[in-house]
């Protein structure tokens, strides 16, 4: 394990370094997945590189594929929508969205045959175990921004044939997936209330609040949820327990945000883009997209408690999105997890770590405006401290950080706090603090190795 992390964090300083060969490229990807494998993204060929939605016009369609020899490489060159596109399950095509026509698309893999389907939005692709049949998972319509249903799917080769699997109007296309019997789907119903449904018209499950949902491509019912910091997985096994994994750790992310994290078709790999770092001032950092923005593939531990390893897959100056990873043989791989491992949610919380101090603030950070937060309505900013003395607890650390109310349903909140001026606070650990897990949140610096509380009175 030592050995094989000691040769990603060399691989990710040298993909720092500059560009590198399409065999050599080949090579770490065959090293960090043992497989064939496959990847599809779109990048923003112009513009400043903010179309982290795939809702304009300024696209091209990307992929990768490492028993080709070609590195990354232009499926569609054509410059214009291809909003969330997804490698078809046998891995030889590519089903896409032309967002703004609300059509759904589908093109070969060598970029040939491209065709559109049907209307609509498609937000999963699966194959049916006992007939090998592909089947597209899409929603009909938009009822209003992050709302959208029903969800039908039909047959990739035979589109007239179709069927309603979810009469609701309020699911949210990012991200719909499914396990790989069919029976449960990943989802936002609508965001930021997160979970899974049961296939076709059953309940939800709500595990909390958040964005990004995925489910495993097995049939463990293992999924996770997208936190309001952008930096944490938060998974859930169906036995109840629940646990947080970190991915914004990469060689070149360096604690920023992330963003599009999506379970590829092995249970053990994912993929996601980042880091996300530039932008004015008190704004949503991950809106600003920017051109440092690439694809990142993560491998997580045998017990899915931690990335055991990062391959950065994309180094152009475009931005890229909404990546999806295909590695040949996948669908075989299920999550192992150990019995009574990870403890369950309620055996690991945090002691609240309570603590009254006065402390003198170093740097504070602008309150975003409401409309930059949509479809959030609440946002926490987190502010950086400088302690003076300890009135009441524990601390020993000399700086920290404290995240504060700044927006509560929609109304921006006075917090009184100047650069340089000292206050006396009243704090909790962040982290016991279960309920913040789906909250936005406001972090510009780069101190993450800080302690990082929360002041609750606020």
């Amino acid at each position: 394990m030592k050995r094989r992390v000691l040769e990603s964090l060399l691989w990710g300083a040298a993909l720092l370094a500059g560009p590198v060969s399409a065999a050599e490229l080949d090579d770490r990807v065959q090293a960090f997945a043992g497989a064939r494998t496959k990847a599809v993204w779109c990048r923003q060929a112009e513009g400043p590189g903010d179309d982290v939605f795939g809702r304009g016009n300024q696209l091209q369609l990307w992929g990768y594929d490492s028993g080709d020899g070609r590195g990354e490489r232009i499926v569609l060159d054509a410059v214009t929508n291809y909003h969330r596109p997804m490698i078809t399950p046998k891995g030889d095509r590519i089903v896409f969205n032309d967002l703004p026509g609300r059509v759904v698309k589908v093109v070969r893999w060598d970029g040939s045959g491209p065709q559109t389907l049907t209307r609509g939005t498609a937000a999963d692709v699966w194959i049916d175990p006992a007939t090998g049949i592909e089947w597209v998972y899409m929603m009909a319509q938009e009822v209003e921004e992050f709302h959208s249903g029903p969800v039908s799917r039909f047959q990739l080769d035979n589109p007239a044939v179709s069927e309603l699997v979810l009469d609701r109007q309020d699911v949210t296309w990012d991200n719909f997936q499914l396990s790989a019997d069919g029976t449960r789907a990943s989802g936002q119903f609508p965001h930021p209330r997160a979970g899974y449904v049961t296939l076709p018209n059953g309940g939800e499950t709500v595990l909390g609040k958040g964005c990004w949902t995925s489910m495993a491509p097995d049939n463990s019912y293992l999924s996770w949820i997208f936190d309001g910091p952008h930096r944490n997985l938060h998974l859930f096994a169906p036995d109840g327990r629940h646990w947080k994994v970190a991915i914004h750790g990469a060689p070149g992310v360096a604690g920023y945000e992330v963003y599009h994290p999506r379970w590829s078709n092995h249970a053990r790999y994912f993929a996601m883009t980042g880091p996300y770092k530039i932008g004015p001032m008190g704004r949503n950092l991950i809106a600003s997209g920017g051109g440092a923005v690439d694809v990142y593939l993560g491998r997580f531990s045998p017990d899915f408690t931690a990335v055991e390893d990062w391959l950065k897959l994309t180094g152009s100056d475009q931005a890229d999105f909404f990546p999806d990873l295909w590695i040949e043989g996948g669908s075989g791989a299920a999550a192992t997890l150990p019995a009574g491992q990870p403890a369950p949610a309620e055996e690991r919380k945090h002691p609240a770590g309570r603590v009254k101090l006065e402390a003198r603030l170093v740097a504070g950070i602008p309150t975003p405006s409401v409309a930059s937060i949509a479809p959030y309505t609440r946002a926490l900013v987190v502010y950086t401290y400088e302690v003076v003395r300890v009135l009441e607890g524990e601390c020993s650390a000399p700086r920290l950080l404290a995240a504060h109310w700044a927006i509560r349903d929609k109304q921006v909140l006075e917090l009184g706090k100047e650069q340089g001026g000292t206050y006396i606070l009243d704090l909790e650990l962040y982290d016991a603090h279960p309920e913040l897990e789906g909250e936005r949140l406001f972090m510009e610096t780069e101190e993450f190795d800080l302690p990082l509380y929360y002041e609750p009175g606020n």
